[in-house]
């Protein structure tokens, strides 16, 4: 498979928070899109051991939580932002993911940006969606890079 994915440069800088348990999972579409961004990193979260302290955003960019809340902007408001945006992937199961912002010290002030309700259903099927609208996570990624 690894021959035939594309290799993407983007201006957007993917981060991909990860659930340290969903890491490694062969249905883990969040780590095939960092695959296929050159522009991209991992950030695996939730060891016991581990601080989440350590996670740094680069302050030459308008970094962007990518998940869908009450409290969330449309990310369309980002469209001609200024800086380059880094936008950050909560990537796990819906539980795991709505952790991030409050459990990732240095996330705690960055905005929080939903995709638009319109566009297609999903086509993923390697994992049951629970939640009408709910897309896996290449999915978001690719829709949002495509609105940026």
């Amino acid at each position: 498979m690894c021959a035939h994915m594309p290799h993407i440069a983007t201006r957007t800088r993917l981060v991909l928070v990860t659930h340290y348990r969903e890491d490694r999972k062969p249905t883990n579409t969040g780590r095939l899109a960092t695959e296929c961004l050159s522009n991209s990193e991992i950030w695996v979260r939730g060891h016991l051991q581990q601080s989440n302290d350590h996670f740094v955003i680069d302050p030459q960019t308008q970094p962007l939580v990518l998940f869908p809340s009450q409290a969330s902007i449309p990310l369309a408001d980002f469209i001609d932002a200024a800086r380059p945006i880094t936008l950050i992937v909560p990537d796990g199961t819906w539980r795991q993911a709505s952790k991030v912002p409050h459990r990732v010290p240095s996330l705690a002030h960055v905005p929080l940006v939903s995709l638009p309700d319109a566009g297609p259903v999903t086509q993923y099927r390697l994992r049951h969606e629970t939640r009408e609208g709910g897309l896996a996570t290449m999915e978001a990624i690719a829709r949002a890079l495509g609105l940026l």
